[in-house]
């Protein structure tokens, strides 16, 4: 871990102008890199062509339900609407721990309240995908240890306090004004390409969303198909996505 972090603050040394004019023009972005680094949740390496790749490691739960649906991450919640964030949940493997004491801090820490019904089926190593980070808008090499894992049925999820302002169909365009709230549920697209979603590919109202306080924050969770986690993970459905979480209203009071 020392020597990652002298790796990874030589390089910030080595390249000041590249972060000052690429990442976000912001000191406090560059200051979060520098504390992430000393934490050992990433690395900064220079590739052959004298780019800068920051490395990440990541801890992802894959948890099924008992009707085959998934756990997803669908954002966070900043105290006045939802913030997209779609992803399987997950941490940043923390350099000195093993693989196994991140995973069991994270459920822990992150899943406190149903890590009890959490059954690991097996593990597996994801080849590196590559990025551009949206925290530091740099290239990012992300290594992924993917935890598949079950819920017992009789596991009594305490969290759900998020309701939708009057459901949608969401007409989605990719161009133009806000997507705008409609009467019924059916989302459709409206943007001149051919076809239609039917009302059941993706229905709001008959996803219920789910809270948790997470690292002082408020993440929101949502149990989904295969199907709707890689629609949502799309051009349109990241505009569905918005929209969904800006229709809703957290009770926070609700948790105690």
């Amino acid at each position: 871990p020392e020597i990652q972090q002298m790796i990874g603050h030589a390089t910030l040394a080595e390249q000041p102008s590249t972060f000052a004019s690429h990442m976000l023009g912001s000191r406090k972005t560059f200051e979060q890199l520098e504390v992430e680094l000393r934490k050992g949740r990433c690395v900064l390496l220079q590739n052959e062509d004298g780019r800068v790749e920051r490395v990440v490691r990541l801890i992802v739960l894959r948890l099924r339900r008992f009707d085959r649906r998934i756990l997803v991450h669908l954002g966070s919640w900043d105290g006045k609407k939802g913030q997209p964030d779609l992803k399987l949940p997950g941490c940043k493997h923390t350099a000195g721990e093993t693989v196994q004491e991140c995973f069991k801090n994270f459920l822990k820490n992150d899943m406190g309240a149903i890590c009890d019904g959490i059954k690991l089926k097996r593990m597996e190593y994801d080849p590196t995908t590559a990025d551009v980070s949206g925290s530091y808008n740099m290239h990012t090499r992300y290594l992924r240890m993917i935890h598949h894992a079950t819920l017992e049925e009789e596991v009594h999820i305490p969290f759900e306090a998020v309701r939708a302002v009057d459901t949608a169909p969401l007409t989605a365009t990719p161009r133009g004004p806000r997507p705008k709230l409609l009467a019924g549920h059916e989302l459709r697209l409206n943007s001149g390409a051919s076809g239609s979603l039917s009302p059941d590919a993706f229905d709001v109202s008959k996803h219920r969303v789910f809270y948790m306080r997470q690292g002082g924050g408020v993440s929101l969770y949502s149990w989904l198909s295969i199907d709707e986690y890689q629609f949502l993970k799309g051009a349109l459905g990241g505009r569905v996505l918005q929209q969904w979480l800006a229709e809703m209203k957290v009770d926070l009071a609700a948790m105690y």
